[in-house]
């Protein structure tokens, strides 16, 4: 800000050697700065000082700039009006006052922690608020360097998670401006004379910096210059001698490995940091080789270090072993990447690998199903899933295992005898016929079957133990098996063919509790988050499968203490019991005690005995997969915005229709109507959404986009113009909290639109545009204009979401792509957002959601994160991606159940049982339950308005473990067909509500509230008979019973057997005058009315 103007004559400017902002803006949760050196198309993020202040530093070419800070997504925050800035040649212009203490030239941190696992460090000059992570030397050492103003401080060392570990007190150090304090003994060794680093910039580069372990990866701390306009960028940093990972950062956003360094080691996330070496003597000088400007990741035919040899695989795997895979963080986790061979059949696989020097973890995968750590390798870290993957390390390219022992033996493993054979009719001929189903993970072209002559297709796969969902793909349509009569309901309005495997497939046992004979083939107990799982650091959840009515009673057993476990759930096969214990060690072992009849067993490791001598199971260390506290007793109200309510008439687009509650026809007209609705019609709803007893509100897309819909995102950093600002929204945000309402956002990353400006650069300028590689384009140039069909249609050019052009897929492996998501996310969390329901989760790779996950939890560890999976999704729950999924297949069931009448109490129970014993509890508990959405037809019309039907659908939804969720309108009865007529506008006229619902909704909102036992407790089937179920749910304060009649029939003296462990008594409904008695293990009502249902409860004594 203190440079003069200066206008060069030259054609080409020579940029400043930087070109600093500062602003004071202490009480700011982020800062961010564009301007018009780059037609305002990228945010700068600034980073924030001890003093208050937040600073970036930029390489501008000279001349004359406006810009604009903004606050926690606010312009106006800062300043309202945009700042001008000359830049000249000769100085570096700045805006930082003349008050601003100059930073030393840096204070580093070192600790000696050689078996550390990680290392962080927090301090008093960010007010103890955000940890540094240090970085490992080869001696040992940790190390970091902060740039801190003068000044004193106090800092603590954190080993693996432990702020004890290294020092029980606060330390001191004192920080002077002419010199660089350090906590760094005399033996730790001197920084080298300095390593140049340097970069071929590709064409449109602003800004460079480079990121690394050595500044905490900070984009700001290191940049890059460019004085001779050549476009090669470059800096030289002091460094301790040491080993270091790096990135170079483009545009303050788009990370790039080194392509000038072969050395490259994993980045834990999917790709690769450029690995740097230093020592006293040798300072590496790349060569200035160009990088191409799709050089995100570098080609394979790039200058490699070769490693010196392989790294040999040995498994020996269990009898029934047909394939047996090699996955780790060096194939991201490919089951199909690296198989291992048996050739001499002597039961000992073997593989062999090339690997990058450094740490790997790896397992294998056994018949494409048992994901198990190498019983040979001690070496292990927890999987966060409930296991443990096992752990290698890599020297001088090459490292062996020893032989094979008998510690395989442990692994508990199913494996079939031979192999399935699917065999599909064709009526007509076909040129190629796929199976795709659970097994493959509904890939359509990963199981060809073979024409064997007349129209029959065959193939023959090894299937995993349980039920395999799968339909056929010929020719590109999907078809269910129709000489198959096993069959389910997809979601999509048609059925999946069903194949029972393993004990699935057994023959029914007709066990009987209490008859001390046990049928151990049912009995499952593994390392895996569904049976073993945190819920924080002091408190495990274990579970146990055994056949369905086989056993009386189930104890866990410790060294020290003794758990009575409950029963809690059962499925069509078999039954589930479970319970919550206290952890006070990661390396506890445990065993089972089980009663029937007169005789006790104990169950240890893959064995069932009587007598003592039992190998106990061991508890795997494991990340805990929490349940936020504000979910407890959440009830979600998902609003479609333009929908909803209209606030503000002054953001109305041009085509805004009258507010009216009509049908919306399935058509072009429907899909693009506008009604206004907007984020101010939300805020001036909030009294009756309170009113109504709603937690958490869910919007569809808000973010700048041209449809209705805003599934076809422009901007993911603004509010779209027609619901308001980013402020408004804000104040949203502070109106609901002060309510106690969450909000939740509708986060779209497998596509965007076709009209983002990443899209349209990369349309416009192919490879040369720095946009390319974030889409997944197949070709290029594009023709001029794209066709709905034929050569010309746009996915024969770029990959598309359901083939929809507009809808063009991100590469989410890129990382240009990942930063740009990634910072928007932070965005809108630093601003207050609860969570995130994420679009299209299926059709991203995992890779990116567990990156996902790091990003949020980080930001905020309460925050609430589902995917929209429309089948069973439990692959996504093991607490390394989401915390619930939308739960289509519930929702499926309750219909079927109740609306349509097609199938009866016991299998509508076993449906409901089966989804609870594929997950963790703690997702069970989470789970987004709807009855309605955007996408889906409302209840109201699958119901053809039978209000009956309608209230005792939502009653049993709210008696369901999970988070239910209210579709705006649902709870005033609104109707509503396919997409878009599912979407009409919320009606003004009370005329149009049915009261008797909305009284309903909000006593059950109530009921849930106030009653524990409906959000925590078991949910276990008692009876069943036609159209009639009763449910036990038992909490640790209360016991409820429901009760439920889905018929028109009426039934007078009703009565059945109550569980054992329910006292005698009267229970009262809480939602009638209607009372259950309960005397001697007979629970009678003395009348069940037609579509009713009933909350019997009672306190326990």
């Amino acid at each position: 800000a203190q440079s003069t103007a200066s206008t060069q004559s030259s054609s080409t400017p020579a940029p400043s050697s930087g070109t600093l902002f500062t602003v004071d803006a202490p009480n700011a949760r982020s800062v961010d700065l564009m301007g018009s050196w780059n037609t305002w198309s990228s945010p700068t993020v600034l980073a924030k000082g001890v003093d208050g202040k937040w600073s970036a530093t930029l390489n501008l070419a000279p001349g004359t700039y406006e810009y604009k800070f903004r606050q926690d997504g606010d312009w106006d925050a800062l300043n309202k009006d945009n700042r001008s800035i000359t830049v000249n040649a000769q100085s570096t212009a700045s805006t930082q006052s003349s008050s601003t203490p100059a930073p030393s030239s840096g204070t580093l941190f070192t600790v000696d922690a050689p078996n550390a696992r990680s290392v962080d460090l927090m301090g008093s000059w960010n007010t103890w608020s955000s940890p540094t992570v240090l970085a490992k030397g080869a001696d040992g050492k940790w190390s970091a360097t902060l740039n801190l103003a003068p000044g004193t401080y106090e800092y603590k060392f954190r080993q693996d998670g432990d702020w004890d570990a290294l020092n029980k007190d606060n330390r001191s150090i004192t920080v002077s401006a002419q010199s660089t304090a350090s906590t760094q003994s005399s033996s730790t060794p001197a920084p080298s004379s300095g390593t140049l680093l340097t970069f071929s910039a590709p064409q449109g580069t602003r800004s460079v910096s480079v990121a690394g372990d050595f500044n905490n990866w900070s984009v700001n701390a290191n940049p890059l210059s460019d004085p001779d306009g050549d476009g090669i960028w470059s800096c030289e940093i002091k460094l301790p001698t040491g080993k270091y990972q790096y990135k170079f950062v483009v545009n303050g956003e788009i990370w790039l490995i080194d392509p000038n360094n072969s050395k490259k080691v994993p980045d834990g996330l999917g790709g690769e940091n450029s690995s740097l070496e230093v020592s006293s003597i040798n300072i590496r000088e790349p060569s200035a080789e160009s990088i191409s400007a799709d050089s995100a990741k570098p080609a394979e035919t790039a200058e490699t270090v070769k490693p010196q040899g392989f790294t040999v695989f040995h498994f020996k795997a269990p009898p029934g072993a047909h394939t047996v895979s090699l996955v780790g963080t060096f194939n991201d986790w490919d089951m199909n990447a690296k198989f291992l061979n048996d050739d001499d059949k002597d039961g000992i696989w073997e593989a062999k690998a090339v690997l990058p020097d450094g740490q790997h973890e790896y397992k294998y995968v056994i018949n494409g199903w048992d994901w198990v750590r190498d019983p040979e390798n001690p070496k292990t870290i927890s999987d966060m899933a409930g296991g443990e993957n096992s752990v290698i390390e890599i020297k001088n390219g090459r490292a062996f295992f020893s032989e094979a022992n008998s510690r395989s033996e442990e692994l508990d493993l199913w494996a079939p005898e031979k192999p399935h054979r699917f065999v599909f009719h064709s009526s007509a001929p076909a040129n190629k016929v796929f199976v795709a189903g659970s097994f493959n993970n509904w890939s359509s072209t990963a199981a060809p079957m073979i024409n064997s002559g007349d129209n029959e297709w065959t193939a023959d796969f090894f299937l995993p133990q349980g039920k395999t969902l799968y339909k056929y793909v010929v020719d590109g349509r999907w078809l269910p098996d129709t000489e198959n009569p096993l069959r389910e309901d997809d979601n999509y309005g048609s059925y999946n063919s069903v194949v029972l495997s393993g004990d699935w497939s057994a023959p029914d046992t007709n066990s009987i509790r209490g008859d001390g004979i046990i049928y151990e083939p049912a009995i499952a107990h593994r390392h895996s988050s569904v049976y073993e799982s945190r819920l924080d650091e002091m408190t495990g959840i274990f579970r146990v499968r055994f056949d369905r009515d086989d056993i009386s009673k189930l104890f866990l057993i410790f060294p020290a203490d003794t758990i009575e476990m409950n029963l809690y759930t059962r499925d069509e096969r078999f039954e589930y019991w479970q319970t919550e214990a206290k952890i006070f060690s990661d390396t506890i072992t445990y065993t089972f005690l089980i009663e029937d009849g007169d005789n006790k067993f104990l169950l240890g490791r893959n064995s069932l005995i009587k007598s003592s001598s039992i190998k106990p199971f061991t508890l795997a260390p494991a990340k805990p997969f929490r349940i936020p506290a504000w979910l407890d007793g959440a009830v979600i109200y998902h609003i479609f915005p333009d929908r909803f309510s209209n606030g503000d008439n002054s953001n109305d687009p041009s085509n805004t229709r009258e507010w009216r509650y009509e049908s919306l026809p399935k058509s072009e007209v429907g899909w693009s109507a506008r009604y206004g609705g907007d984020i101010s019609g939300v805020i001036s709803n909030l009294d009756y959404l309170t009113e109504l007893g709603i937690t958490a509100i869910k919007f569809n897309p808000i973010f700048s986009a041209p449809s209705s819909n805003k599934y076809d995102a422009t901007d993911y950093y603004s509010i779209d113009p027609e619901f308001g600002t980013n402020e408004i929204f804000r104040k949203l945000l502070d109106s609901a909290k002060s309510r106690n309402i969450s909000i939740i956002l509708d986060g779209v990353y497998n596509h965007s639109g076709e009209k983002h400006p990443f899209f349209i650069d990369a349309a416009k300028n192919g490879p040369a545009s720095i946009f390319y590689k974030c889409y997944n384009i197949k070709k290029w140039p594009f023709p001029e204009r794209f066709e709905s069909s034929g050569a010309n249609a746009p996915n024969n050019y770029y990959e598309s979401w359901r083939n929809f052009g507009w809808l063009p897929e991100f590469n989410s492996e890129n990382p240009l792509i990942r930063a740009y998501l990634f910072g928007a996310v932070r965005q809108w969390m630093d601003m207050g957002v609860m969570g995130w329901r994420l679009d299209a989760a299926e059709d991203v790779e995992s890779s990116f959601w567990r990156e996902f996950r790091r990003t949020v939890k980080c930001q905020n560890s309460d925050a609430y994160i589902v995917g929209e999976v429309w089948r069973e999704g439990s692959e996504w729950l093991s607490g390394d991606q989401f915390d619930a999924t939308t739960n289509y297949p519930l929702r499926s069931a309750i219909i079927d159940y109740i609306v349509s009448e097609k199938i009866g109490a016991e299998e509508f129970l076993n449906r409901v049982g089966e989804l609870l014993s594929k997950i963790p509890y703690q997702a069970s508990r989470m789970q987004f339950n709807m009855l309605s959405s955007h996408d889906v037809p409302r209840i109201m019309t699958l119901a053809n308005n039978n209000v009956d039907k309608v209230k005792l659908a939502i009653a049993l939804q709210f008696s369901l473990p999970g988070i239910p969720v209210i579709y705006y309108g649902d709870e005033i009865g609104m109707e509503g067909g396919e997409d878009p007529d599912n979407r009409r506008a919320f009606p003004l006229s009370k005329e149009n509500w049915n009261e008797s619902i909305f009284n309903l909704t909000k006593k059950l909102i109530q009921i849930r509230k106030e009653h524990n036992v409906l959000r925590k407790g078991s949910w276990v089937p008692i009876y069943s008979s036609g159209k009639v179920l009763a449910v036990s749910i038992t909490g640790e304060e209360e016991e409820m019973i429901l009760v439920m009649n889905a018929s028109d029939e009426k039934s007078s003296g009703f009565e059945f057997h109550a569980p054992e462990n329910y006292a005698d008594g009267v229970y009262e409904d809480l939602l009638s005058e209607v009372s259950l008695e309960v005397k001697e293990e007979i629970a009678k009502i003395s009348e069940l009315g037609q579509w009713s249902i009933h909350f019997f409860i009672r306190r326990k004594k």
